[in-house]
């Protein structure tokens, strides 16, 4: 279960950005948030009144919570182990799941003999690199197509044309908490489509879907009993699961 909170959905004839949208037409808006379970091919409703001029859009944006909700579990052949990194406690069995902890405190998985329903666990606020952890460009390969590039900034607010900084407590660089007042409440996403959008005068309606398609992983920790992903050294239970991560979703916006 993949679940976003979404508050506007366009396309572009060219590349979009907070502070530059003035090629795009909106399809998609709601103040409030609209949350959509990605997981199962979801389409969104579109705004009533859209109008777009002719021509090829080709890429798409949408603005999102930077609060999303994911509920994964696995069950493996042989017992699995998972470790909370933060508690050092270890859980084992077949049978794994989200427990509802963040996303990437590492310590979002527990293993049992047992299947069990597993819970939503959230993503943090921040993206990419210091020293704002504020944007990114990713290259995204989902479901086995090709890679998109999508581009993606953390906003304030719905309307924001820079990105969030300046709210969040450094150790040599790196990310240790956020300063109080913080909000990084949206994230501004634009994205290459993979076959740009065509609109003509015969045109009569519009899709907006979104591939999710093996858009999460299960994160195990190093099995050489050196590094992990966040470069701390493993100590013990060496290849235990420890975290989920989101690899992203393929925009597909289709004219009819």
């Amino acid at each position: 279960e993949l679940i976003f909170t979404i508050y506007e959905i366009g396309v572009c004839t060219t590349a979009s950005s907070p502070d530059d949208r003035t090629a795009c037409t909106a399809l998609f808006t709601n103040t409030d948030g609209y949350a959509a379970n990605l997981s199962s091919g979801a389409s969104i409703p579109m705004s009533a009144g859209v109008t777009l001029t002719e021509g090829t859009y080709n890429t798409g944006y949408i603005i999102v919570d930077t609060t999303q909700k994911i509920k994964i579990s696995h069950e493996f052949t042989n017992s699995t182990s998972a470790r909370d990194n933060n508690t050092s406690s270890e859980t084992s069995g077949k049978f794994c799941f989200t427990n509802g902890n963040d996303l990437g405190d590492r310590d979002s998985i527990t293993c049992a003999s047992a299947s069990a329903a597993a819970a939503s666990s959230t993503y943090a606020k921040i993206i990419g690199l210091g020293p704002n952890f504020n944007n990114a460009s990713i290259e995204y390969v989902v479901g086995g197509a090709a890679a998109q590039t999508t581009k993606i900034w953390v906003l304030d607010t719905q309307t924001s044309t820079t990105a969030s900084s300046g709210d969040l407590n450094l150790d040599g660089g790196n990310f240790q908490s956020f300063k109080a007042g913080s909000i990084r409440k949206y994230i501004y996403a634009d994205q290459t489509l993979s076959t740009p959008m065509k609109i003509t005068a015969n045109s009569t309606g519009l899709d907006i879907a979104f591939n999710v398609q093996g858009s999460t992983s299960l994160l195990f920790r190093t099995p050489t009993g050196g590094t992990g992903a966040d470069g701390d050294a493993d100590g013990n239970c060496d290849g235990c699961l420890e975290d989920v991560a989101f690899e992203g979703m393929k925009f597909a916006f289709t004219a009819n």
